[in-house]
């Protein structure tokens, strides 16, 4: 038996065995026992295959022992991790008054620095992985984030957006500190616990060289964020749109503007995602061909620079994704392979898993993997479908002949006279269109239930939103990253691309909101039930089958 696209399969193991991880409570030595059980049978099986037994059953069982192997290998290094490491200790202290808790974590984001306004100092504001909680009943090995609120002495004067190196936390230092926990008012926090404290209460336990390396990038990150308000001081709201689109810094958008883009259904853009990588690397790569790198080696130079945008916007799980499938598949021509989407998509999805199986539970993976799935299986199929619909209502054909002219964008191969410059834009201009609009739907499609089940909230305005602000926000990409290659060199070219970006940034708003007035484009719901979302899938996953099914009888009928 050959099985198609192996990786997808483990995949789902492996999102299975993480899963069973939080859901069961079985004893870790019955874990261990499945887990070497599975892994002596694999290795039994691949030594003794074609040999003593019949290679219709080893083709059955080899790849299922396999799968089996993977599942518990999940499973037990996720009950393993998360066995005894909760923080529901917590929940006793908070908010009690002179009671302190000391805590041992790693600072997971960069900290976001503003002037206390209830006094003359500096609060420093991050997400904090815990490790250890002490109380006064005990000492505990712990998992979890919490947000920390950072007293402590003023940054430097280039610090708006995080903290500078050897002044206060960093990204990926580990801390010791001594606070208050209190139970946030809003849920715009990470975590459901805030621990105050400050610098005389903390100490630095360890730096380590990925963390100044990280805290370099995070450096970069905050220097460009200056570059792109060049010359447009003046438009703090679209300067915030502008970092929030490219660099991924949320906090600089506005609660109404947010309200705005997450009515009409394209709050995605402010995700760094493929979108954002794909621009990126096909800048980088443009410069590699300039200087006439081969292709085999792309990724050699690719993958450090997308690894350091990563972590300098943040290290989301959409951009963790995106960069994953992009080092695999350019990198796939060095080791004599050819990419395939879904594999590239499953790979990123087990390595994710493998370093944070909680992300299994986290909105933002579950929507970045989701989406991007459904775009690689449903874009085909509403493309075809579109096609055909054109040609069978008869629009830019030529109706009522006995011959049937080609849709307005392909081209007619029994035309003799050479077309016109103005008929071959306009044939590609549409080509792009029908494509966007299938990208569009089937973004819409693969979204729609979690948005619904998640948020209670459906937004079928989507479908053209998307249409207008994918294009848009390629712009704005775009002249961002100008802006930054060349404002360091001369700073007005830094002033003249973030104009052209302001004009940009405001026809982006001001399309979102005329959509935004059509009647009936958001609407409130009730919370879907869980079956309605699996049944919503599935139904797409049979309409894909057939779509497939029916194009491989047709392909085999040609060939014939």
């Amino acid at each position: 038996m050959i099985v198609k696209r192996p990786l997808a399969w483990l995949a789902i193991c492996a999102v299975t065995g993480t899963w069973l991880g939080f859901s069961t409570e079985l004893p870790q030595a019955w874990l261990l026992s499945l887990l070497c059980f599975a892994l002596v049978a694999t290795l039994l099986m691949s030594l003794i295959k074609y040999r003593s037994l019949d290679s219709n059953i080893v083709a059955v069982i080899f790849p299922s022992l396999i799968a089996l192997a993977v599942l518990m290998v999940f499973w037990f290094s996720t009950t393993v991790r998360i066995r005894g490491n909760d923080i529901s200790s917590l929940q006793a202290v908070a908010n009690v008054r002179n009671i302190k808790i000391d805590v041992v974590g790693v600072v997971a984001g960069d900290p976001v620095i503003y002037k206390n306004r209830y006094g003359k100092g500096w609060v420093r504001k991050f997400p904090l992985r815990l490790q250890e909680i002490t109380t006064d009943r005990s000492t505990n090995k712990c998992s979890g984030i919490i947000t920390v609120k950072w007293y402590g002495p003023p940054p430097g004067d280039e610090q708006v957006y995080g903290n500078s190196v050897g002044v206060g936390p960093g990204y990926g230092e580990q801390w010791a500190m001594r606070g208050k926990i209190r139970l946030p008012q809003y849920k715009n926090y990470h975590g459901n616990y805030i621990l105050i404290t400050g610098d005389y209460s903390s100490r630095r336990i360890s730096v380590g060289i990925f963390s100044t390396i990280a805290q370099q990038c995070l450096a970069a990150r905050r220097s460009s964020a200056e570059k792109l308000s060049v010359g447009i001081e003046e438009f703090p709201e679209y300067v915030g749109l502008l970092r929030a689109i490219l660099l991924g810094y949320r906090s600089n958008l506005k609660g109404d503007m947010r309200e705005l883009f997450a009515q009409v259904g394209t709050l995605h853009i402010f995700a760094v995602s493929g979108l954002h990588v794909g621009i990126i690397c096909s800048l980088i790569i443009f410069v590699l061909s300039v200087l006439t790198v081969p292709r085999t080696h792309w990724v050699l130079l690719l993958a450090p620079l997308l690894i350091a945008y990563t972590f300098a916007i943040g290290a989301r799980p959409s951009a963790v994704r995106a960069c994953i499938m992009a080092i695999i598949y350019f990198g796939a021509p060095l080791v004599w392979r050819k990419a395939d989407s879904i594999s590239t998509v499953s790979l990123a999805a087990m390595l994710i898993l493998a370093f944070a199986p909680h992300q299994l539970f986290q909105i933002g993976f579950i929507y970045s993997f989701v989406v991007v799935l459904g775009l690689i299986l449903l874009y085909p199929v509403i493309h075809h479908a579109l096609s055909l619909g054109m040609r069978r209502l008869g629009i830019f054909t030529r109706v009522g002949e006995l011959t049937v002219e080609p849709l307005f964008w392909q081209k007619d191969n029994m035309q003799i006279e050479d077309e016109s410059k103005w008929i071959v834009i306009v044939r590609k201009f549409m080509h792009y269109l029908v494509s966007l609009l299938a990208l569009s739907c089937a973004a819409w499609l693969a979204s729609a239930p979690i948005t619904a089940y998640f948020f209670g909230n459906i937004s079928p305005i989507a479908l053209i939103a998307n249409v207008v602000v994918i294009p848009l926000a390629f712009l704005v990409v775009i002249t961002g990253a100008l802006s930054l290659l060349l404002g360091y060199c001369l700073t007005i070219l830094a002033d003249i691309f973030n104009h052209a970006n302001l004009a940009i940034i405001a026809l982006l708003v001001n399309s979102m909101q005329w959509i935004g007035k059509v009647p009936g484009a958001f609407f409130e719901i009730d919370k879907v039930p869980l079956w309605f979302v699996f049944l919503w899938y599935a139904l797409l996953l049979v309409i894909v089958y057939l779509y497939k099914k029916r194009s491989k009888q047709v392909s085999d009928f040609s060939n014939q």
